[in-house]
C-alpha cells in the first residue's frame, strides 16, 4: 500500500519549507520504504508536484530510509512520516543530496 504525507503550513512560519513523504509497505518483507521531496521557500507548495516527486523517488528505489514493521496502518505511517519530516527539517543541510536524482 502507498501512503502520502504532506507537512503543515506552520512550518513556513519557522523558515522551513514544506515536505512531502511517500511510503510503501511491503507485507512480504515487512518493511516500510520512505522517500521525500521538499519545496523551496521560493516556490509555492504544490501537493501534486510534491507527491509526484516523492513517488518517483520511491518507485526508483531512492529511499531516505526503510523501517522493519510487522504491519503498517495509516496512523502508523503518519507517525513515522511526522518524525521523519522533523528530522529532515532539522538536518536538511547535512544530507548528501547527490545520492538523490532530480525528478
Amino acid at each position: 500500500m502507498i501512503y502520502i504525507f504532506h507537512s503543515d503550513h506552520y512550518e513556513i512560519k519557522f523558515g522551513n519549507p514544506r515536505v512531502t513523504i511517500a511510503g510503501e509497505f511491503d507485507k512480504e518483507a515487512k518493511t516500510l520504504y520512505l522517500a521525500a521531496s521538499r519545496c523551496s521557500l521560493k516556490d509555492n507548495f504544490s501537493r501534486k508536484e510534491g507527491r509526484e516527486k516523492a513517488l518517483a523517488r520511491l518507485k526508483g528505489g531512492f529511499y531516505l530510509t526503510q523501517i522493519s514493521l510487522n504491519k503498517c496502518s495509516r496512523s502508523t505511517f503518519n507517525e513515522v512520516a511526522a518524525e521523519l519530516e522533523h528530522l529532515l527539517q532539522s538536518q536538511w543541510k547535512n544530507i548528501d543530496h547527490t545520492k538523490f536524482p532530480k525528478v
